[in-house]
């Protein structure tokens, strides 16, 4: 197994938003940045190869012999809208590591759009890895462990990214005196 070389971020190209995905305000509709933010997440569980890890790939779907080994289930997904996106608009996504456990990846994705690829929206995602047949969590293997471990500290080279981890609610002003 060779994973590849670490990127800093890692970028993915997303696709063009199609009239479908537009709402009656005449932006995305809310729940598609959901299903835009599958393709990259797919593209990076392919890169860490869990499917060459594990013998399934990061959808969870069966081996040669009909099993599940091992698949993710989310812990944790969080959204942040940050400038709308129109019909048309090209996006392109970079997923960061933030964080890992022996049996957690924490993540960080950006959603660019339009020619200038300005920042759209972010989604912070929390994921476990499973054992399919215990429905238990299961530790990463060392090989896999090594590589999150010098993804983290490239990825740490980066930027801090604002808001990581906070928790939702009304940010007031404090009053004049």
């Amino acid at each position: 197994m060779t994973l590849p070389l670490i990127k800093t971020p890692f970028r993915f190209p997303g696709k063009v938003v199609p009239a479908d995905w537009i709402d009656h305000n005449g932006h995305m509709n809310a729940w598609k940045y959901h299903e835009a933010f599958r393709l990259p997440i797919r593209n990076f569980f392919d890169l860490l190869e869990f499917s060459q890890i594990h013998g399934v790939s990061a959808s969870n779907d069966r081996d040669s012999s009909g099993k599940t080994e091992c698949g993710f289930f989310m812990l944790d997904f969080r959204v942040q809208y940050i400038r709308e996106v129109l019909k048309g608009a090209l996006l392109s996504f970079d997923v960061r590591l933030i964080d890992y456990s022996e049996k957690i990846i924490h993540y960080f994705v950006e959603m660019h759009a339009g020619q200038d690829e300005y920042l759209a929206s972010t989604a912070e995602v929390l994921e476990i890895q499973m054992n399919m047949n215990t429905r238990r969590p299961q530790f990463f293997n060392t090989t896999l462990r090594t590589y999150l471990s010098k993804m983290l500290a490239a990825h740490n080279s980066l930027p801090a990214v604002q808001g990581i981890g906070q928790h939702m609610g009304i940010r007031r002003r404090k009053p004049a005196r």
